[in-house]
């Protein structure tokens, strides 16, 4: 399995609920759709694609449809609503998955169908990307606002470090994974 999701927050817990889910799963952070495309043409040797929070470009779309006629299987989850206008010009052998109101990372964890160990996580990254969603209040009075409100201070100004790129994300993914707070 190949991820591609953005370096953002949002991205970072997707990518964590991935690996939460299949510790082997490729991970690549690209900046935007456009720039997945690059990637995506790039990987003949993936069976098996998953794009989250990437929103929807011509370009991209032609690249999914170009992909999903080969044996790669597609799946497509998001939650910008560029990406609601566009899902119907993805083929119907694409999987494709848009959900406004709630983070990508609560996109991925109602598709992964992941336990309870990570809804904190999912709750932050609902905090982050402005989603008032039900899990974010449930997590929020659980927690508590300030401790929800330090741990987005954290992710947020932690992924905007000017560290290496890929690795700084990568291994955050990775810790977070397991369940663990940021901090």
């Amino acid at each position: 399995n190949h991820l591609l999701t953005r370096g953002n927050v949002d991205g970072i817990i997707s990518a964590a609920l991935f690996l939460a889910k299949d510790p082997s799963t490729k991970v690549s952070f690209v900046p935007s759709g456009d720039m997945a495309v690059d990637v995506l043409r790039k990987d003949i040797s993936s069976h098996e694609f998953y794009l989250v929070d990437l929103g929807l470009t011509p370009r991209l779309v032609k690249t999914l449809n170009d992909k999903s006629k080969t044996r790669q299987k597609v799946h497509y989850l998001d939650h910008h609503e560029q990406s609601d206008l566009q899902l119907r010009d993805l083929d119907d052998d694409l999987e494709g998955i848009v959900v406004q109101g709630v983070s990508a990372a609560g996109v991925a964890y109602d598709y992964l169908g992941l336990n309870a160990a990570h809804r904190h996580l999912v709750a932050l990254a609902d905090l982050i990307e402005y989603c008032p969603s039900p899990l974010l209040a449930e997590v929020e009075a659980d927690s508590g606002t300030e401790r929800m409100a330090e741990e987005e201070r954290m992710m947020a100004s932690a992924w905007r470090a000017r560290v290496e790129d890929a690795g700084f994300r990568s291994t955050a993914a990775r810790r977070l994974a397991v369940g663990r707070w940021p901090s």
